[in-house]
């Protein structure tokens, strides 16, 4: 697993694991690094590196998803301009966003 994934797994793992659970399951494509998951459909949310069929799936390079998490960059904004792919319910993404709100 590369730095980038791990850190990048950590973090959403340390922002979640304390909300109650977000009812979906979410897979982040980082093209450059890997797959991060995230089971919230049960009593917790949880973390891995699966590479699992998800209601959401977003799929972007890590340098990207460090600029939406940074604020440098708007989601929707990425999405417009094509650095951002989402495929299922938009919904869930913006709720996904406010999950990750520290």
């Amino acid at each position: 697993m590369s730095e980038s994934l791990q850190k990048a797994t950590e973090k959403i793992s340390r922002r979640v694991a304390n909300k109650p659970p977000f009812g979906h399951t979410v897979k982040i494509v980082l093209t450059d690094a890997g797959v991060i998951y995230m089971d919230g459909s049960a009593e917790q949310n949880v973390v891995t590196n699966d590479d699992r069929d998800a209601d959401l799936t977003m799929e972007s390079t890590v340098h990207v998803m460090q600029e939406i998490d940074n604020g440098d960059l708007d989601a929707f904004s990425a999405y417009m301009q094509g650095k951002l792919s989402i495929e299922g319910d938009q919904s869930i993404a913006i709720a996904f966003g406010s999950l990750l709100d520290e």
